[in-house]
C-alpha cells in the first residue's frame, strides 16, 4: 500500500523500511487469532528496528498500521523519534468496525468454500502498476482462513492503547485523517491529534489522496520529518489545487 509513498520519501533523502507484519504481504500467516493481535504487531515494529540495528526512528502507517505504530510508541517510547499516522481507528470507530468487519469475519470463517474460488481468480490478475491497487489485489486475493485469522486477531487483543497512555506519548506526531469514512472516522483522527502532546493534524481529501496524488500532502510530511530530524533545506511547496 505504501510502496509509492516510500519511494517518494526516499527520493527526498529519507531511508524508508516497509514492514509486512504477520498475516500480511509476504510474511508468514499464522492461523491463530492470538498471533495476529495489534499489540503483537507493535512488538514486530520494534523487532524490525532491532534487526536493522536502528536505535530510534519515525514510525507510522495507515489504518491498522497506525494502530501498530501507536502501540509501539506507548510500549517502547525511547525507540520512537516521531509518529506519522494516517486513518487511525479509535473508540468512535468501534460501532462501524463491528458492523463492517464482523459479518466479513463470519463469511470467510464459515463460508470460505464459497469465497476461495474468487480469491484464486483474483490472484491470477496481473500485478497493477500502482502499489495501492496491488495492495488491494493482494488483500482480497488471500485465502479465507488467512483473512479470518487477521480479522479475529483484531477483536481478540487490545486494538489501541488507552486514552491515558496515548496522552503520555511525547514523540512529535503528524496525524492525517479524511472525511466520509465510517470506519476511519475523521473525529477519531482529530481526537488523537488533540490527545498526543506534540501532534499536528492534516486533513486529506480522501482515503486515496496520499496513494494516488501525494503532491499536496508530501511537502507537509517532509516538513514534519525535517523538523523531527533537525534538518533545514530549501523546499518548493506543491500547489494545493
Amino acid at each position: 500500500m505504501n510502496r509509492d509513498l516510500a519511494a517518494a520519501l526516499s527520493d527526498n533523502v529519507y531511508s524508508v523500511h516497509l514492514l509486512d507484519v504477520l498475516g500480511h504481504g509476504k510474511s508468514d500467516r499464522p492461523p491463530r487469532a492470538e498471533d495476529n493481535r495489534i499489540d503483537h504487531y507493535g512488538d514486530q515494529v520494534i523487532a524490525l528496528l532491532d534487526h536493522l540495528k536502528i536505535k530510534q526512528a519515525v514510525i507510522g502507517g495507515l489504518s491498522l498500521g497506525a494502530l501498530a505504530a501507536i502501540t509501539a510508541a506507548a510500549d517502547h517510547p525511547k525507540r520512537v523519534k516521531g509518529l506519522l499516522l494516517e486513518m487511525p481507528l479509535l473508540e468512535r470507530a468501534v460501532p462501524a468496525a463491528g458492523f463492517m468487519l464482523m459479518p466479513l469475519l463470519a463469511a470467510v470463517r464459515y463460508g470460505g468454500w464459497l469465497y476461495r474460488p474468487a480469491a484464486k481468480a483474483i490472484r491470477k490478475v496481473p500485478v497493477p502498476g500502482r502499489s495501492v491497487w496491488e495492495g488491494i489485489r493482494n488483500m482480497v486475493g488471500q485465502e479465507p482462513r488467512d483473512i479470518a485469522a487477521v480479522l479475529h486477531g483484531v477483536f481478540v487483543g487490545p486494538v489501541v492503547p488507552s486514552k491515558q497512555r496515548r496522552m503520555a506519548i511525547q514523540a512529535p506526531a503528524l496525524v492525517i485523517g479524511h472525511g466520509g469514512d465510517w470506519l476511519h472516522n475523521l473525529e477519531d483522527a482529530k481526537a488523537l491529534a488533540e490527545e498526543l502532546p506534540n501532534a499536528d493534524f492534516v486533513v486529506a481529501k480522501s482515503i486515496l489522496e496520499l496513494r494516488l496524488k501525494p503532491q499536496r500532502l508530501l511537502p507537509r510530511i517532509l516538513r514534519f520529518l525535517d523538523t523531527v530530524h533537525g534538518r533545514n533545506r530549501p523546499r518548493v511547496e506543491a500547489a494545493t489545487g
